[in-house]
């Protein structure tokens, strides 16, 4: 990511980096197929101005938060069980 920045911002890159750091864990990971910080925060990221176009109201209550994290992270959690017992096989198998 940080080849993608014009000769201009090279030169400062750690001042870039938030910025990048931000984009990559916004990005879908092909693999588990959600990003790193929906896994993390249990819903996707959003920028200032997402909030201030958003016509629909974004605060739940916390016990809809909970649910709603729980109830999406159990996909995740079961492929990567099933990634670990797989790999675990192959680890006893040698």
């Amino acid at each position: 990511m940080l080849k993608t920045l014009d000769e201009n911002h090279k030169n400062n890159w750690k001042y870039h980096l938030p910025k990048l750091m931000f984009a990559y864990n916004s990005t879908i990971n092909k693999t588990t197929g959600y990003s790193p910080f929906f896994l993390m925060f249990g819903r996707s990221s959003r920028l200032h101005a997402d909030s201030c176009n958003s016509s629909e109201s974004s605060d739940d209550s916390e016990i809809e938060f909970v649910v709603n994290r729980q109830t999406r992270s159990v996909p995740v959690q079961l492929y990567l069980t099933t990634k670990v017992e797989f790999q675990n096989n192959i680890v006893d198998i040698y």
